[in-house]
Parts: structure tokens; sequence; C-alpha cells
């Protein structure tokens, strides 16, 4: 998928991006609630697309319920229509199951932009999260829940 440039940068001087990892820090960490905490430090000037960011397990045994968002802001993009966006700092909660694992992996992939008219190529990562023992299986996810997120993820790779 090729960079999207917004017109409307016109300056020579404001070509120095951040690096997607430097405008979008995302972490990730397990509660003992059953729910897995993903956070995005945005940088300023910078947004996420809400619709763009899927979530999947890339472990066996970890079942993904679907990832709760809190209210962003509605932005009109001349690329996607009308999008939910996040700027500074981002939260998702998504609720998990587990078998008996220390370790789990997830697949994240999310795409967003600078102000200034560069859109980045969706960025998938994957996270090894630190699961507490006493959690396992406590949240409610339904088995196949996150069947469409690991799809979409699998769609963000080269040549898909």
């Amino acid at each position: 998928m090729p960079v999207l440039i917004h017109s409307g940068s016109s300056s020579s001087g404001d070509n120095q991006f951040l690096s997607p990892s430097q405008a979008f820090q995302l972490s990730a960490a397990a509660g003992s609630s059953g729910q897995l905490q993903l956070s995005w430090i945005i940088a300023p000037g910078y947004y996420l697309y809400r619709d763009r960011i899927k979530v999947a397990s890339a472990s066996q045994g970890l079942t993904l319920a679907a990832p709760q968002f809190p209210q962003g802001q509605v932005k009109s993009d001349p690329y996607f229509g009308k999008q939910v966006i996040y700027h500074q700092q981002l939260l998702v909660t998504v609720p998990v199951r587990f078998a008996a694992a220390t370790t789990a992996a997830v697949t994240v992939t999310y795409q967003g932009c600078a102000e200034a008219g560069l859109c980045y190529p969706p960025i998938t990562r994957t996270l090894s999260v630190a699961l507490p023992a006493s959690a396992a299986s406590a949240a409610g996810a339904t088995p196949g829940a996150a069947a469409g997120a690991a799809d979409t993820a699998a769609s963000a790779m080269p040549g898909g």
C-alpha cells in the first residue's frame, strides 16, 4: 500500500516527519481482571484512526473479545471519509480469555497520519504480554470473537 500524502503541506522545511514508532508509541500490559490494555502515546501533530486498529491473538489458547475504544474526535478525511481519530494518547481495553500460560503474543495493526499531510501505511506489530496466573480464563470472551481481526491484520502484510 503506498504512503498517502494529503495536500496542504506547503513549506519545504516541514518535511521532517517522525518514524512510525516515534509518532505512535505502542505498549501492552495484562491486568488481573482478564483484560489486555493497549496504550499508544501519540506525538503532537499526529493522530490514529480508530477503524484502522485491529487486534488478533498470536498465541494458542488466547481468545480476544472486541476491543473497547474511548470516544474520539470525528474527522472528515478526504481519503477515508468520516473517521474517528485520536490525538495525544489512546487507551484500548481488550477482554481476553487464556489457558494456563505465562506469556501471550498479540498482533496489533494500526494506521495514523501527521496533520502536516503524511499518512503512514498500516503498521503491524506483535507484542509479548506477561499474563497474571490468577486471571486465566477470567474474562468472558467468546471463541472466534477475534477472527475478523486476524483476517484484517493478515491483509496488512506487503503484497496482501
